[in-house]
């Protein structure tokens, strides 16, 4: 069977998830160099033990690391430590910073905190190599043509969590990251994008280059019971997947409307949510 150099890598990086394996075949190619005690046959059989036992759970679990699925859990809190993880070390290094989802208030507004759940404007100010930061929100006032996709969202929401209300919360993460704006420099302005569309997002990620944190929601459930996938870039993988919805979602202008910010961060444009944001910050 043919693999190119590209197919060959793919599955490299793939086994490097297993360090174990490449563990062992460093004994076993250590092992036949000609040394003059005995614990070279030891060094072999060391070897040998961790490709096996290694290898079976990459084997059962290959075509999962293939779509490039490192872990699934079903509940969010658990995972907690892996957005810490792209947030506190990943995104300070990472060209591209990429956030879609219906509000992202636990993120840019949580309830428990004064702020932002992780210091944004000081991944601006450190991280050099940042070409921009891009955020997809569903529209809470979107055309009248288009209002049951948002009613669907609230529809679906009302009957697990009575006293949240979803047109606030996207107000908040906006105002949010009108602050995050209004604390920039002038450079790192030009790198924060925010744009709300009136398709329904499905999936929630949050993605630093080539890793991804992914929550696909399900109808008549919490989010928190929703599945979460921590994935990796991969040929053919579910990162792709995402990624290009996002793309189609970002660059459709009849569906998606960039939000500008003045220099103090208040939204100036569109108009319809500028003065729907000015409503929420008056009746809070």
């Amino acid at each position: 069977m043919h693999m190119d150099i590209k197919t060959l890598k793919e599955i490299w990086d793939i086994i490097k998830e297993y360090p174990p394996i490449y563990a062992g075949f460093l004994l076993i190619i250590i092992s036949t160099v000609t040394f003059n005690f005995p614990p070279q046959g030891i060094l072999f059989y060391c070897g040998l033990v961790l490709v096996i036992l290694a290898g079976i759970p990459f084997m059962i679990n290959y075509s999962s690391l293939k779509l490039g699925i490192k872990k699934v859990k079903l509940r969010r809190h658990e995972m907690q430590s892996l957005y810490d993880e792209l947030h506190n070390k990943k995104a300070y290094k990472s060209k591209k910073l990429r956030y879609m989802g219906t509000s992202l208030m636990g993120l840019f507004a949580p309830e428990d905190m004064d702020g932002p759940r992780y210091n944004f404007v000081e991944i601006f100010q450190k991280n050099n190599a940042l070409i921009s930061m891009q955020v997809l929100l569903l529209d809470p006032i979107p055309p009248s043509t288009d209002q049951q996709q948002l009613k669907e969202v609230e529809d679906a929401q009302k009957p697990l969590e009575k006293t949240r209300e979803l047109r606030k919360d996207i107000a908040r993460s906006i105002g949010a990251l009108g602050k995050i704006y209004s604390a920039l420099s002038a450079e790192h302005k030009q790198k924060l994008e925010v744009k709300i569309s009136n398709d329904i997002l499905y999936v929630e990620f949050n993605m630093a280059d080539n890793e991804m944190i992914a929550t696909h929601y399900c109808c008549g459930g919490l989010g928190s019971s929703s599945p979460v996938y921590h994935l990796k870039k991969t040929k053919n993988g579910f990162f792709n997947r995402y990624l290009t919805d996002f793309n189609m979602l970002w660059n459709n202008n009849d569906k998606t409307s960039k939000v500008q910010f003045d220099d103090n961060g208040n939204v100036v444009s569109p108009e319809t949510l500028k003065d729907f944001i000015s409503q929420q910050i008056q009746n809070p």
